[in-house]
């Protein structure tokens, strides 16, 4: 199942938490770990901000394209 925006801006901002806490360590058998390049998350965060701004929270990349945001569409007679 596809993530909606909410759950990649989610994701996004627990790298971008790891990343500022650690840019890279080093394992016990040595080897150099390095996190994800923070500017690159941070225009990753802008974009799919402003994907939730146009979509909504709940929206997810290949659905309808409908600008409806988390409105639902409901009319009572």
């Amino acid at each position: 199942m596809a993530a909606t925006l909410g759950d990649r801006y989610d994701s996004v901002m627990f790298q971008i938490e790891k990343a500022e806490n650690s840019a890279s360590y080093q394992t016990s058998s040595g080897d150099q770990l390095v996190r994800a390049n923070l500017s690159q998350l941070y225009k990753e965060r802008d974009r799919i901000l402003a994907m939730i701004e146009k979509f909504g929270r709940n929206y997810t990349e290949g659905q309808s394209s409908s600008n409806y945001g988390d409105t639902a569409l409901v009319s009572f007679s």
